[in-house]
């Protein structure tokens, strides 16, 4: 690029001159010879005849200014335009040769906490002092010898008091050690939800090394890619656990978590070898696009600053009950078994039974009395359907402080949901964070009527929205949020190309430090509150869990018939659903055996409610899959309709109409169709098996989406009369619920 040196000197005298302002007269001039004279005439526009004009005069120096549409942009918008503009063609001026991708914007980026004062960002007062580290368990340790008696936990009657809950993660603690465990190895935890779960993970951190949340409602096939991967010394396991792992147990050591061996005359000593900040305390295994999960690894050190951060805003005290509802296989789960016990309150462990049922959740809330329950938006609707009231609200009206506190995460905040929850009396969080950055890393305490935010990073976090290019983007822009500061996750297991992909050197930061791309587009407000857009890449939230398209993808194109694959989510709301596109053979398989193959080797929520086969995917010009072009599938029968003949048809049909809230089902109906999804397979299941007195396997509706074939299934598979089971087979529910 080349350029006069006078309009040069022209830009540089521009740079400094320009603002927003109209033309002022000047004092009048004559022109000699022809007896007139002229002045500048004062525009006297009322209205932008555009949107946004920007206006060049060329004379002895440059000047710049701006008409704008006053009901689209405000003054300091345009301003900051015109600060952008100078500032491109100082760029130009100073460069020799200038590219495009190298202009920085004005942006003032958004928010840190816990950093160092030098760095170029938004610094906030830390609301965490400075405490010298102690590990977790250490902690529940130090609060079991304070109040000994006092309950930790319950779950379905059965409850721990601290000192007995400490005593036995000591106790099976020191069993892990002598097979072996020792630090920065790695330790399934294979329980159904009880408070051995809790002695299960505070045994493991007592050892220094890192538990691994095994979920006994997946699949086995899953399961064992997690173990492999994991390469697990041995597994903590109840029944359930057992039940679950035995096809894959192998060589692959299973200790009873349900046998609590007494000590002996000679006391165990309570405490083990020190642990330190970077060790690991968990290892979470994540969806991965490849259709191979990945681990992630979460330090001691970063569970123990984000708890502290997390109380500093709750403000949890020993009276506080927190109803636990997430699957443990949910990193967020940490909060809510961790914290309670760190400020001597009492955890009310919900089973998955009463998960998947709004009515007894909300009774368990009101009989519980819980004060703290965390849960993604759509558990919060399942809760709300339940006829939650909030009657603690009403006994405590005068003080606010003692209001229940609703956590909400793990996706997208609506806007109805925070009304309803506003209108029920709770102080309502919206919380935000991958967990790679462990758990939360930014919290918003929103106000009845407020903007739905993701709030200001918690303590140790830094937030910035950056461009393609790395530069922070301006206000209003839009960009990925990238995460740093000392909570990041130690990374992938095993994965050193993947780890470095995901966590790069931080350009702002000290030298060393990381910053973790989300994946998430946000746009930058004002002072520096960002909304949340939605994902850049395939990656996307469904019912809290955090699915890859691409590893449901993987697992279709694995199949005879088909050719390739694309997976999409579909519908608003509570209608939100996976489906997916399959190309290949269209006479085999059929889509309910794509299913139910799919059921038996993935977790629920990857598994497609519809699955519709195509000529050929759409494509875009450059030859890539135009999602945006995939169909919209309809829920809703597209035959005629056949009335239910049998019981077990009638009894189905009045189940099915009423959790998929349509008016009719016929016989001929696929549930799947209809709109079912995963989550509201659950609930059929569960309701059938109440109506029926036995356990009713998920699979068998996705093995039979059609509900004369399901009919069919259940009346052949009746036991005989005093045979059936009782309601504790519904343990067979999937612990997609938990997440809820």
């Amino acid at each position: 690029m080349r350029c006069n040196p006078r309009a040069w000197r022209a830009i540089r005298r521009c740079s400094r001159r320009c603002s927003i302002s109209t033309c002022r007269p000047r004092r009048s001039n004559g022109m000699p010879g022809t007896g007139l004279r002229w002045s500048a005439l004062e525009a006297g526009r009322k209205a932008a005849q555009f949107d946004l004009t920007l206006n060049v005069t060329v004379g002895a120096r440059i000047g710049l200014s701006f008409s704008y549409a006053a009901d689209l942009f405000d003054r300091a918008t345009v301003e900051r335009v015109l600060r952008d503009y100078v500032g491109v063609l100082r760029h130009i001026v100073r460069s020799d040769a200038p590219r495009l991708r190298d202009f920085q914007l004005e942006a003032q980026a958004v928010a840190q906490r816990g950093a160092s004062a030098d760095l170029p960002l938004v610094p906030l007062v830390p609301l965490v002092p400075f405490v010298p580290f102690v590990p977790v368990h250490a902690r529940v340790a130090e609060q079991a010898r304070r109040t000994p008696d006092a309950i930790a936990v319950r779950c379905d009657g059965a409850a721990l008091g601290y000192a007995e809950l400490d005593a036995r993660a000591t106790r099976l603690a020191h069993r892990l050690r002598r097979l072996g465990v020792t630090a920065e190895t790695q330790v399934g935890v294979c329980i159904a939800r009880s408070p051995l779960m809790l002695v299960a993970t505070l045994a493991v951190m007592k050892t220094g090394a890192a538990y691994v949340p095994l979920d006994p409602g997946y699949p086995v096939a899953h399961l064992a890619g997690m173990a492999e991967d994991a390469r697990l010394v041995c597994t903590l396991a109840d029944a359930a656990g057992r039940d679950r792992l035995a096809e894959i147990a192998g060589a692959h050591v299973l200790v009873d978590v349900e046998r609590d061996e007494p000590a002996d005359d000679a006391p165990l000593a309570p405490t083990f070898a020190p642990i330190y900040a970077a060790q690991s305390a968990y290892v979470i295994y994540t969806s991965g696009s490849t259709g191979k999960p990945k681990g992630v690894a979460v330090s001691h050190g970063a569970l123990t600053r984000f708890l502290d951060s997390m109380q500093a805003r709750l403000q949890l005290h020993a009276d506080d009950v927190w109803l636990a509802v997430t699957t443990l296989s949910f990193d967020i789960a940490a909060l809510e078994l961790y914290l309670p016990l760190l400020t001597g309150g009492t955890i009310e462990l919900a089973t998955r039974e009463t998960i998947a049922d709004g009515r007894r959740l909300a009774t368990l809330i009101e009989r519980s009395n819980a004060s703290v329950m965390q849960a993604t938006p759509m558990g919060w609707r399942v809760l709300l359907d339940g006829g939650w009231t909030n009657r603690r609200a009403a006994a405590m009206p005068s003080n606010p402080s003692r209001a229940m506190r609703a956590l909400c995460g793990g996706e997208a905040l609506p806007a109805d949901l925070a009304d309803a929850l506003h209108a029920r009396g709770v102080q309502l969080w919206n919380l935000y964070g991958p967990t790679e950055t462990t758990i939360w890393s930014s919290a918003a305490r929103l106000e009845a009527g407020a903007s739905i935010t993701l709030g200001a990073p918690l303590e140790h976090t830094t937030l910035m929205v950056l461009d393609a290019d790395g530069n922070p983007v301006p206000e209003n822009g839009i960009g990925e949020l990238c995460i740093g500061g000392d909570n990041l996750a130690r990374g992938y297991t095993r994965r050193p190309g993947l780890t470095a992909e995901r966590f790069m050197p931080d350009p702002h930061g000290a030298p060393g430090a990381r910053l973790y791309r989300t994946g998430d587009l946000c746009r930058v407000r004002r002072g520096g509150a960002l909304d949340y857009l939605g994902r850049a890449d395939q990656q996307t939230k469904l019912r809290g869990f955090r699915i890859e398209l691409g590893e449901t993808e993987a697992a279709l194109r694995a199949l005879d018939g088909v050719d390739d694959a694309a997976c999409q989510i579909q519908g608003e709301g509570t209608a939100r659903r996976l489906v997916a596109f399959v190309t290949g053979d269209a006479g085999r398989p059929d889509p309910a055996t794509l299913r139910a193959w799919l059921a038996s080797r993935l977790p629920p929520q990857q598994v497609p409610a519809q699955i519709v086969r195509l000529d050929a995917l759409p494509l875009t010009s450059n030859g890539k899959l135009d999602r945006r072009a995939l169909p919209m599938l309809t829920s809703r029968a597209s035959h005629d309709y056949q009335p239910p003949v049998t019981p077990t048809q009638t009894l189905l049909c009045d189940v099915w109409a009423d959790v998929l809230a349509v008016d009719r089902v016929g016989i001929d109906d696929d549930f799947f169709v209809l709109g079912g999804h995963s989550l509201l397979a659950v609930r059929v299941a569960a309701r059938m098996g109440e109506a029926l007195g036995r356990k009713i396997e998920l699979t068998s509706l996705f093995e039979h989406p059609v509900l004369a074939d399901l009919a069919e299934r259940l009346d052949r598979d009746a036991p005989a009369s005093g045979d059936a089971a009782g309601p504790h087979t519904l343990d067979a529910l999937q612990d997609l619920l938990d997440s809820l």
